[in-house]
């Protein structure tokens, strides 16, 4: 009975310690092109993209640990097209763009928390149906005490900058396509 009443105080004490699970923030996810750029390769991808569909998010439970949401993803995706110049303002876009966020892995535990992001992305044009670009990124980021002396307040940091990397990474790749190149193959 009294191991049982000391295991209880010291649950209490770490979870008193560590607090309650906050949820990913899309604002703190919204990723710019590294460097300076004048906008995409291709010019046809300049305000052409519109998001279609956004899956894969989970919500929070205050109890357990940070995740990213559908809504705050979108938010920090749709955001990261407009930084750079690629999200389309026009009812009519030329290109639509999917994501799936496949996995977001998390450690339990641990003073410098990593966690890594794997997500799908397929733009296709719009009129035809045609994938011009897909492709899965993954991207790891990784939080020390330094960012936050809270457990959960890392975790919710490595999850942002995990997604953030991932928004980063895919605005390159995009700023870099040709899609006359891609559609001809």
């Amino acid at each position: 009975m009294q191991r049982q009443l000391v295991f209880a105080a010291v649950f209490c004490a770490i979870a008193l310690i560590q607090g309650c699970a906050t949820p990913s923030a899309g604002v703190n996810m919204v990723a710019s092109p590294e460097g300076s750029t004048t906008g995409p390769r291709d010019p046809s991808l300049q305000r052409a993209i519109k998001l279609r569909n956004v899956a894969g998010g989970s919500e929070t439970n205050a109890l357990w640990m940070s995740k990213v949401s559908d809504t705050d993803f979108r938010f920090a995706l749709e955001n990261s097209l407009k930084s750079a110049g690629l999200l389309s303002t026009g009812e009519a876009p030329r290109y639509q763009l999917d994501a799936t966020l496949l996995s977001l892995e998390q450690p339990l535990v641990g003073f410098s928390l990593t966690v890594t992001c794997s997500v799908r992305y397929d733009l296709s044009d719009a009129a035809s149906a045609k994938r011009v670009f897909g492709k899965t990124i993954t991207t790891p980021f990784t939080a020390t005490t330094s960012d936050a002396f809270l457990g959960v307040e890392r975790m919710r940091i490595a999850n942002e900058g995990a997604v953030r990397q991932n928004l980063r990474q895919l605005l390159q790749e995009l700023l870099v396509l040709d899609v006359t190149k891609t559609a001809s193959q």
